[in-house]
């Protein structure tokens, strides 16, 4: 099963339209969730394909971190014996995805679980990091560990953050 939803960019200055593809077995992304993504969408500015380039550079160092959040370690490092089983992240999560965000020296960061008002699905794990005052990763975690996410390289809100409060 696969559902299409479109929202309408009200700032086409800055951004087109954008476009919700769903697929898979239920579809599970509501309305409402590509409506909020749309608006969020409009009000960034745009960015260019080294700004982009930039921003999937500083994805890509972060990324072991988000496969890493929820896994259980032994006081030595050493994974665990036992398997984990996916679950909703927790502000735990989030604070150590803050810290891990941090080590890898992005200290212009955030994360927190998304409420249903931000441009993430409701309960998941949202994050950003400001690369620069150009660009922002903005990404979510839906279940920890290794769960459906998806994440984007956009430009700053109009306030120059890259997450509201």
């Amino acid at each position: 099963m696969s559902a299409l939803f479109s929202g309408s960019s009200r700032n086409r200055d800055t951004t087109g339209d954008h476009l919700c593809v769903v697929w898979g077995t239920r579809v599970e992304t509501p309305r409402d969730l590509c409506e909020r993504v749309s608006a969020d969408t409009a009000g960034r500015s745009r960015i260019s394909e080294s700004q982009r380039a930039v921003g999937e550079a500083a994805f890509a160092r972060v990324e072991r971190a988000l496969g890493l959040l929820g896994r259980c370690y032994t006081d030595h490092g050493m994974p665990c014996a036992r398997e984990h089983e996916p679950r909703a992240p927790s502000q735990a999560d989030a604070d150590r995805l803050k810290q891990d965000m941090t080590s890898a020296g992005f200290s212009r960061n955030t994360a927190r679980i998304a409420t249903t008002e931000d441009a993430a699905p409701h309960g998941s794990l949202l994050y950003a990091i400001q690369v620069d005052d150009r660009t922002c990763v903005i990404g979510y975690l839906n279940r920890v560990p290794l769960g459906l996410s998806g994440h984007d390289v956009v430009g700053p809100l109009p306030g120059g953050g890259c997450l509201t409060a």
